[in-house]
């Protein structure tokens, strides 16, 4: 953790935030770095904006104003779709990783470390996936799909089969179930506006963070007494997130940002 703070100066910040706090040496500071990175040609022309589009802006970025547009007629149903996605996401996601290595005490063909390391490891193709899906197949398509397969890997690992064939299936369930949280972050940051981003993604961090909390009782309370009544309840679960994600209606694959972002703008 701490390794990771001394990064955290040489991190570029947002250039959509910058211009809408009207910091445009500092947007085009960092436009400039991410032209010269990608080896792209140099902007022509400065940052510009209209200045009274960017007071009615800079009115919202106050924190009780930013709860209230997420809980506005405009985007309550989508603040409250993308909640219970993170629910369902935290809650199935903590609830495969601890349930799993709890199937393999009894293995036979291979040791139960051996098994949680390859069912743990199939968590990078699952990354894997949902990046060369995420922009062929758009947010919505890969999130959704994801969950599906995941809720049927699920119920298959409720039929009793050999121990090869149950990797197979704890294998596919979190390989999905990460892609689908992979995905989730990018999908729930470009859904909300700018001027309210970074209080949507704590909103709905907070929600899986209870989700987290919960899903202890059900993968390791009740998975000791009737493992198939925890499977049933997380496939059950990756069904209803794949309603919430198919219900969200908005798709930002390929699509620009909305007004109220405040397109860059050259001059």
């Amino acid at each position: 953790m701490f390794v990771v703070l001394l990064f955290i100066p040489f991190l570029p910040e947002s250039p959509m935030f910058l211009h809408v706090q009207g910091r445009y040496e500092e947007c085009e500071q960092v436009l400039e770095r991410m032209i010269r990175w990608n080896q792209k040609k140099p902007m022509a022309g400065s940052v510009v904006t209209d200045s009274q589009n960017l007071q009615e802006i800079s009115n919202k970025i106050n924190p009780w104003q930013s709860v209230k547009i997420l809980y506005s007629r405009k985007y309550v149903v989508v603040t409250l779709l993308l909640m219970g996605i993170w629910f369902v996401n935290s809650f199935c996601y903590y609830g495969v990783v601890v349930m799993t290595p709890q199937f393999f005490k009894t293995g036979t063909s291979l040791s139960g470390y051996i098994e949680s390391f390859i069912t743990s490891a199939a968590e990078l193709p699952g990354v894997i996936v949902a990046i060369f899906m995420i922009n062929s197949a758009g947010r919505k398509k890969t999130q959704g799909f994801l969950f599906l397969f995941c809720g049927i890997f699920l119920f298959l690992l409720c039929i009793p089969t050999g121990t090869w064939l149950l990797t197979v299936f704890a294998v596919g369930a979190r390989m999905c179930v990460m892609g689908a949280f992979s995905t989730t972050y990018v999908f729930t940051s470009e859904v909300f506006p700018t001027v309210v981003r970074s209080t949507g993604m704590g909103v709905c961090s907070s929600t899986s963070r209870i989700a987290g909390i919960i899903t202890s009782f059900v993968a390791v309370g009740q998975v000791s007494i009737k493992p198939w009544v925890s499977l049933v309840v997380y496939a059950v679960l990756c069904i209803v997130g794949a309603a919430f994600t198919f219900a969200v209606p908005v798709e930002t694959n390929g699509k620009r940002f909305d007004n109220e972002d405040k397109q860059l703008s050259i001059k």
